[in-house]
């Protein structure tokens, strides 16, 4: 079972019983800041897709980890590593000065790490629960939801009455929120 975590430098204090940012990668300077130098951006390494990712908030504070990581995923123009990750007991750990990531490198993190995808795009907010899935739909459209392959999912909320099984898929309005029950195949 690998998890998946993302840090921010923000998070200092380790907070909700949380590792603090410093017990995972050793950050820049004392205070932790750092002049980005006007380089508001960063590209990913090939194994992570060699994606372009700016920054939008380049005068923000850029927390930069200098060490305690085992893989560079993006490094902006001057060789900084912008993007690190690290594993710690199973889990791999990311850590990243940019605060706002392009959602082709979070697919390409998620497909790395093995996490499920219940959506092929990024696009409608999903929550996934041990045997619930909702989805609330942001654009309007056919939505396919990929259920494991041993499975379907009876609605409970939202519009569409019925049940989907492996390659079904149901039409959504923009706006509103579908629930589903995951069940067996086999569950009547």
């Amino acid at each position: 079972d690998n998890g998946l975590n993302f840090v921010s430098g923000l998070d200092r204090n380790g907070s909700r019983g949380e590792r603090k940012t410093e017990e995972i990668f050793d950050l820049a300077d004392q205070d932790g800041y750092r002049d980005a130098g006007g380089e508001a951006g960063m590209t990913t390494t090939q194994e992570f897709g060699n994606i372009s990712c700016a920054n939008y908030y380049a005068n923000s504070p850029w927390f930069i980890a200098e060490s305690g990581f085992d893989k560079v995923i993006g490094s902006d123009a001057k060789g900084q590593p912008l993007m690190v990750s690290r594993e710690i007991e199973g889990s791999t750990h990311f850590f990243t000065t940019l605060m706002n990531l392009p959602e082709a490198l979070y697919a390409r993190i998620m497909e790395q790490c093995g996490v499920r995808r219940y959506m092929d795009t990024l696009d409608d907010q999903c929550w996934v629960g041990n045997d619930v899935f909702f989805l609330y739909a942001v654009t309007s459209g056919k939505k396919q939801p990929q259920f494991p392959h041993n499975c379907k999912a009876r609605a409970i909320i939202g519009p569409f009455k019925g049940i989907l099984t492996p390659g079904d898929s149901f039409d959504a309005v923009a706006g509103l929120t579908y629930g589903f029950v995951i069940e067996s195949l086999c569950s009547p």
